[in-house]
């Protein structure tokens, strides 16, 4: 029996970085990625402090608990640097995540990574790797809204703007089959 594969990007899906961002830079994030920010500032002191002290948005822990309670593996997928490693997992055990392998992959090959490993839907934020998932066999993806992803449409999205919209979603094995279209259960 095969797992059922659900990706979730960690950056402004699931942790506030744009929120650092404001409040570090003081500039808001209507562009992706944020225009001003220095390409190698993410592995700095300053930029690990940033994945540290992010918060979780409310109920995304509870939602992704649903989807592994419900039989799913969890992968997240980010694009964060390889330095982040180690704050990137105490901040996942810290906020109550569900365990999961961490793969930190180059922005530009994201969407070839996630639909290589076999995931079945993804959440995700950045307009880039949304668009090139659509163009996949990719079941859904559930696009967390900001100013930046607002003109992404199509039949596999779903957009959110909370994750409290997502609570009572069917996330059960049966359900889950019918979604993503997986044969995992009988």
């Amino acid at each position: 029996m095969s797992e059922t594969l659900v990706g979730v990007d960690l950056c402004n899906t699931v942790a506030d970085i744009n929120g650092e961002i404001e409040r570090y830079f003081n500039v808001r994030a209507e562009t992706y990625p944020v225009c001003g920010i220095p390409n190698d500032f993410f592995s700095t002191p300053a930029g690990l402090a940033m994945f540290r002290n992010a918060a979780p948005f409310s109920c995304a822990a509870r939602v992704l608990w649903n989807i592994a309670k419900a039989g799913c593996k969890i992968i997240y997928v980010t694009t964060r640097p390889g330095v982040a490693g180690s704050v990137t997992g105490q901040w996942l055990k810290a906020n109550n995540f569900p365990s999961g392998q961490v793969a930190f992959v180059p922005r530009e090959s994201k969407a070839d990574f996630i639909t290589g490993t076999g995931i079945s839907c993804f959440f995700e934020d950045d307009p880039l790797v949304v668009n090139a998932l659509m163009r996949t066999e990719m079941k859904f993806v559930f696009v967390k809204e900001w100013p930046y992803n607002t003109g992404l449409a199509g039949q596999k999205v779903i957009r959110f703007w909370d994750w409290r919209e997502l609570m009572d979603w069917p996330f059960t094995k049966r359900e889950i089959k019918q979604l993503f279209g997986v044969s995992a259960y009988p």
